[in-house]
């Protein structure tokens, strides 16, 4: 059975900047920074992020899950311009309707990357949870870096001996004495059923992510009642690749879009420490420019 009770907490703490000039003598500009801190023991019970926890480790103590917000967006900047280039007032009518009527307008944004979860792929608490629980932390361990464990088996006389958890002890599952990191060197450590993990909520921090996008517009007056606009846009001018979880839908454009195809937060891969691609952000497509050119009759 799953059940959500009306139980959690969170607080948040955020302070911002705003700068806004209005628009003068052609050139409208506006930017905000954000800085935001969001504490809670709960935000993802509807599973809309594999990378965060979907249940609490231990649904009467929500104390262990409290930690960064999935929601947490520690800093965000945005900016938006809008600049008309100066008319020409006097010459030939064919010229000023060529070089009158332009506009140059813009917007970018950044902002820190989601908080996830470092998941050991295993129910170390046995409570039936498929999403898995979360790791063990080795702070002298190599950074990005995760590793599985093997089976300590008892033996005969006090001797133990090492077995893969795909091969299992001699004996069976009642020989099984505890864990061995198949990697001492790796940062974070599989948890497997029965070890308590150490890692908190939502202890490591995604890439962030910045998008630039911009516009050239020209407003041709054809009469008194009828207008063309010509608009040419790019999303993610500079082509530059965001390999991020965060996925602002005000800049996203659909499949081939500025941030990517599919939402990086669904990936069962990123923040499974036993993955081969264990916290490579490069297996996101990471986007790509788009542009688009628009004709609008305005009468």
């Amino acid at each position: 059975m799953t059940a959500f009770p009306q139980i959690g907490g969170s607080n948040y703490h955020a302070a911002s900047f705003d700068l806004n000039r209005r628009l003068s003598r052609g050139i409208m500009f506006r930017a905000n920074y954000t800085w935001a801190h969001t504490i809670d023991d709960s935000t993802n019970e509807l599973f809309s992020s594999v990378v965060n926890p979907r249940r609490p480790f231990d649904w009467m103590n929500l104390r262990l899950d409290r930690g960064r917000s999935t929601l947490d967006v520690r800093h965000k900047f945005a900016m938006a311009w809008i600049y008309e280039l100066p008319n020409l007032k006097n010459g030939y009518g064919a010229l000023k309707t060529v070089t009158n009527g332009w506009q140059f307008t813009g917007t970018f944004i950044a902002q820190a990357g989601q908080p996830v979860d470092i998941l050991s792929n295993a129910d170390s608490n046995a409570n039936a949870d498929t999403a898995g629980d979360r790791g063990i932390l080795n702070p002298s361990g190599s950074p990005l870096v995760g590793t599985a464990v093997d089976y300590v088996c008892a033996g005969s006389g006090g001797v133990t001996s090492v077995a893969s958890i795909d091969t299992g002890c001699p004996g069976g599952s009642g020989n099984v004495a505890g864990y061995v990191a198949q990697n001492p060197n790796a940062r974070y450590v599989q948890a497997e059923l029965g070890a308590m993990p150490t890692l908190g909520r939502n202890s490591f921090g995604s890439p962030g992510m910045n998008v630039w996008n911009m516009a050239l517009l020209k407003n041709m007056k054809l009469s008194e009642r009828f207008s063309l606009l010509f608009r040419v846009n790019t999303f993610n001018t500079f082509n530059h690749r965001n390999f991020t979880l965060a996925q602002p839908s005000v800049f996203q454009t659909g499949s081939g879009g500025p941030i990517g195809t599919v939402n990086n937060a669904l990936s069962t891969t990123y923040s499974n420490l036993t993955s081969p691609l264990f916290l490579d952000s490069r297996q996101f497509t990471g986007g790509s420019r788009v542009m688009q050119l628009g004709v609008k009759l305005i009468w």
